[in-house]
């Protein structure tokens, strides 16, 4: 464990910044020190913004408040509706979508890059850790497929590093947001029922022999069922004569090789990714030549666009590239709309 009195280490990667609750705001001097310090690559801020309640029902703040500080990313959430009782499980999902994509982006650079990449997370709070921590257990009770008790427990040992955390966060939890720990429950319990549900549809759905040409079919989000799309607005790229592993630049295929990854030069590779001709309303403004496109209703990272163009998984060039991975959506199909 870092020895460090403002900070306390949770797991191998992740953090909680304990002075966040007397002071929000981070100095650029401290933001390095701790980058320095940590690894520092993923900061998840909870703000109890409660002007905003009055206004919308959104729960991260302004867009310019989210921001890529030094190779550090940076969310926003607000967790004032949390506490209002309002779209609790939204809250849960954003916060889960934040891990999730942080540990997802680790793993990409780990499959990528040889060398070590830096890597840590740090969660904030203005008021209290243990809307911190409850972020925590909904990721360890959802991705790491922990219980809820055995979640307090992990908790509650790493808080023990300082008494005023651990006292202050059991009687948190047991008072003031008992109600909360009681709705994240609740709200795990209904993920896993849904999961298994989805788990059961696909598997009917891969054993229908009903003809999917004649379908409709719309596209939703992997982490909370968000409807994304529609069939009809996917952009058809077929793949040409002779195109696919080929069509990769030399240097990539140098490094699948001495992966032991082995191309066929006529191979044919199956499309990994959904495109359009443009943007979709749902994804906001696409500023710069590249960046991620996140679900509109939980953060989750569905996609990517680039303006200059992308190269697909079957080898065909896309330009622009307003690409949704497959991985991160579901089919459905619609049962009363043919084409």
């Amino acid at each position: 464990m870092e020895d460090n009195k403002n900070y306390i280490q949770l797991t191998s990667s992740i953090y909680l910044d304990i002075h966040s609750i007397n002071k929000i705001n981070l100095s650029q001097s401290e933001l390095e020190l701790i980058k320095k310090q940590f690894g520092i690559t993923h900061i998840l801020t909870l703000h109890s913004d409660n002007s905003s309640s009055s206004n919308n029902n959104n729960l991260l703040l302004k867009e310019e408040e989210e921001e890529q500080i030094e190779n550090a990313y940076h969310e926003i959430l607000n967790y004032s509706f949390l506490l209002q009782k309002q779209d609790q499980s939204r809250f849960f999902l954003q916060s889960l979508a934040f891990f999730t994509n942080a540990f997802e982006l680790k793993k990409r650079q780990e499959q990528t890059d040889k060398q070590e990449n830096k890597f840590g997370i740090l969660l904030r709070c203005d008021k209290s850790i243990t809307i911190s921590m409850l972020t925590l257990l909904c990721y360890l009770m959802i991705d790491k497929n922990l219980s809820f008790e055995k979640g307090i427990d992990f908790i509650t040992e790493r808080l023990k590093m300082n008494e005023n955390c651990l006292n202050q966060f059991e009687k948190e939890m047991n008072e003031n947001y008992n109600s909360l720990f009681e709705d994240l429950k609740s709200f795990v319990n209904e993920r896993k029922r849904n999961l298994i549900l989805q788990q059961v549809e696909e598997e009917n759905n891969f054993q229908s022999n009903l003809d999917e040409q004649d379908k409709i079919f719309y596209f939703v989000c992997k982490m909370c069922r968000c409807k994304l799309f529609e069939s009809t607005q996917i952009m058809n790229h077929q793949q040409q004569e002779n195109t696919g592993y080929k069509n990769f630049s030399i240097k990539k295929q140098k490094k699948d090789f001495k992966q032991g990854i082995n191309h066929s030069i006529t191979s044919k590779k199956k499309c990994t990714s959904i495109y359009f001709n443009d943007k979709l309303d749902w994804m906001g403004e696409l500023k710069g030549d590249e960046g991620n496109i996140n679900c509109p209703k939980c953060g989750y990272r569905v996609g990517a666009y680039k303006w200059s163009g992308n190269q697909c998984s079957c080898g065909v060039w896309v330009c622009p590239s307003v690409q949704i991975q497959l991985s991160r959506v579901d089919k459905k199909v619609n049962e009363l709309n043919y084409k």
